[in-house]
């Protein structure tokens, strides 16, 4: 959206970073609703994931409806995972991505992020449990002290 012929800080915002955090977000709104929210293009990383959660037939998920379609919270993570992933920003932060996720969605994110990465995309995970990807760099924090690490590939 453009204000005075320029673009409009959320826009410029979305661009740069993509922010999927641990804060619970969810909208009575449909799977594909909840996913794209206006955005038009679609990722085949999106799509693949997708692919991994309940058909819902254009049903409203959540609890507001008495015909909607509650997700467990694993489903609802995911979603907002794709959600964040919808974007075409230079960063995308994932905020405690694996909580909930079972073993086929942990495949895929960490699949989905070795593709943001191969795109030139840098990606920040902010884990609270181990994951499988191996990062090029690493701070751990232990107890409000941090050590850096970095790895050589």
């Amino acid at each position: 959206m453009l204000i005075n012929g320029m673009p409009s800080i959320t826009d410029v915002r979305s661009s740069i970073v993509s922010f999927v955090e641990d804060r619970d977000l969810q909208y009575a709104m449909t799977l594909n609703e909840n996913i794209y929210l206006g955005r038009s293009h679609s990722l085949e990383i999106v799509t693949s994931g997708v692919r991994l959660l309940p058909e819902t037939n254009g049903s409203t998920l959540g609890k507001m409806f008495h015909d909607s379609i509650d997700f467990s919270s694993g489903q609802w993570q995911m979603t907002k995972i794709l959600r964040g992933m919808m974007n075409e920003a230079s960063v995308f932060i994932f905020d405690e991505p694996l909580t909930f996720l079972d073993d086929d969605k942990r495949t895929w994110f960490n699949d989905a992020v070795k593709a943001l990465i191969a795109k030139g995309k840098a990606v920040v995970i902010i884990p609270h449990e181990s994951i499988d990807i191996i990062p090029d760099h690493m701070l751990y924090i232990h107890r409000k002290e941090a050590q850096h690490v970095e790895y050589v590939q």
